[in-house]
């Protein structure tokens, strides 16, 4: 398979999921000026259970909020537009692809277990440097590896041969999956990601995670990414599909102006984040 041939096999896979039909409509307004928390209310609130998860992790550790949010325009004000934006995102790629089938050679929820990780640990990174958002930082964590999820899906066959190359040559998954498809999970992921029209800066940090070098002005949102996946692999978290931790790019600690001493304590922070994070597990089940 080529890379030009992606977007093609992407957009004939019968039962993909789609986003919910709210989601076009939500995407349009959040960015107009004139749009009102009242207007995104309103186009929340025609699908309840987004609308219900809102407003379960607007009243969950993840924010922490002291006093409860009771109603969605009181959880976009005090959350903001971007911030429930990520949180839509979220909830809605967990639930399209939860209870996939099982695959004997390999267990689907180590994958979330450790895009979850990542995206807690990507949190913990922009706000120890003051980058970005957490909320958009969480979702670039989350989604960083959803190309293995459509590798696992929709070619479950090729998924168990990658398995299979992975612990015969003892090599990282993303070379396995060129080996047996010709395209890595990050090129299946940028290619989904296009098709359902996600914002630019979530397509650069899942196609360049690994690459974090080429990701345009989307560079550092990429070393984050980056680092917070070899980061949640050294402290096997889930898995990334293979026992290995991939090298970390030069540039890295200049880049996000970061040292060993100061990733040690984002290390410390992990566990207490991943228990706020908790809620984002239940979206899987």
């Amino acid at each position: 398979m080529r890379i030009e041939e992606l977007p093609e096999f992407i957009s004939q896979i019968e039962d993909l999921p789609t986003l919910p039909g709210m989601y076009a409509l939500f995407r349009e307004k959040i960015y107009d000026p004139k749009t009102s928390a009242n207007d995104i209310a309103r186009i929340i609130s025609s699908d309840q259970a987004i609308a219900s998860k809102i407003l379960r992790i607007a009243n969950s550790a993840f924010y922490g909020f002291m006093r409860r949010i009771d109603n969605i325009p009181h959880a976009i004000v005090i959350i903001g537009f971007n911030g429930i934006h990520h949180i839509v995102l979220n909830t809605a790629v967990l639930d399209m692809f939860k209870g996939n089938p099982q695959i004997p050679e390999f267990d689907m929820a180590k994958i979330w277990e450790h895009s979850l990780a990542t995206a807690t640990i990507s949190k913990i990174i922009a706000r120890r440097i003051g980058y970005g958002t957490g909320e958009e930082m969480f979702t670039a964590g989350l989604l960083h590896d959803i190309g293995k999820v459509i590798i696992y899906k929709y070619l479950p066959n090729e998924f168990k041969k990658i398995i299979r190359v992975v612990k015969e040559k003892n090599i990282l998954i993303k070379e396995a999956e060129t080996q047996v498809l010709g395209v890595d999970h990050t090129q299946f992921g940028s290619a989904l990601l296009k098709q359902w029209n996600f914002p630019e800066s979530l397509i650069l940090t899942t196609t360049y995670h690994h690459e974090p070098v080429l990701a345009q002005d989307k560079r550092k949102a990429a070393n984050i990414v980056h680092l917070a996946d070899i980061i949640c692999r050294s402290l096997e978290i889930g898995s990334g599909g293979d026992d290995k931790i991939p090298r970390l790019h030069q540039g890295v600690w200049e880049n996000l102006g970061l040292d060993i001493k100061t990733v040690a304590q984002i290390v410390d922070e992990v566990d207490t984040e991943l228990n706020d994070s908790s809620v984002f597990n239940e979206f899987l089940k």
